[in-house]
């Protein structure tokens, strides 16, 4: 036996039950020292912006947008970032929560949704500003 390590991956099984070749190849691999490797299932998550687009007035003040998001387990604590992967947190939360941005989106937005214990990009969602004219009395 080589001191490399082995990896099962790609067993089916139909039910409950592991084919009979499935299992004779099963237990070659282990005897032969492969081990079983569970890797981490990449959570669900959803970030949403309300209104997107949002809108201004042409020559107008600035807008703002509503920011929500909700993941499954087990993500424990995430952080809203702006422009970027590693932009400015804008906010932080557990695995679900809503924050408003306040009124200073002038063009569009990039928003990142980041786990906190090892970075991981979640979701990521782009906030487009539409400019309209204004209406003047």
């Amino acid at each position: 036996m080589t001191s490399s390590t082995k990896t099962l991956t790609g067993i089916t099984r139909t039910g409950s039950r592991l084919s009979a070749c499935c299992r004779w190849t099963l237990l070659a691999l282990v005897l032969n020292g492969a081990t079983c490797e569970q890797k981490e299932r990449v959570p669900f998550c959803r970030l949403d912006a309300t209104p997107n687009p949002a809108s201004r007035c042409e020559g107008g003040p600035p807008t703002a947008t509503h920011l929500s998001w909700f993941c499954e387990s087990p993500v424990l604590r995430v952080e809203l970032r702006v422009s970027s992967r590693d932009g400015r947190v804008f906010a932080q939360g557990g695995p679900y929560g809503n924050s408003k941005t306040g009124h200073w989106l002038n063009e569009p937005a990039e928003f990142f949704l980041i786990r906190m214990s090892n970075q991981e990009l979640l979701a990521r969602i782009l906030v487009d500003v539409e400019v309209e004219p204004c209406q003047r009395n």
